[in-house]
């Protein structure tokens, strides 16, 4: 975790997109783009995570994620594979 917020907020800026394991916990986002195979896009996105959904990061262990998404808790492991993009919504 970075213990300096001040350099943090001045790098997530709202609609600038960045992977989502760049964002501390309790950060709510919105889902920017899902990138990877299609047939694990396709079971991303069964799940909620589409693009335009706000989500919560819970925790963020680097590799290892768990979100929420509206009444549902997602845990995800992150790989080369698969990448999550987010943006801090406009407020």
């Amino acid at each position: 975790m970075l213990a300096n917020t001040g350099f943090l907020n001045q790098m997530l800026v709202a609609g600038t997109a960045q992977t989502i394991d760049h964002f501390p916990e309790g950060t709510v986002v919105e889902v920017h783009a899902i990138r990877g195979d299609r047939q694990l896009c396709k079971r991303i996105e069964s799940m909620g995570l589409i693009p335009g959904k706000q989500v919560k990061v819970l925790k963020n262990r680097g590799r290892g994620l768990l979100l929420k998404c509206e009444n549902t808790r997602l845990a995800l492991r992150l790989s080369p594979a698969f990448v999550l993009e987010a943006v801090l919504p406009d407020s």
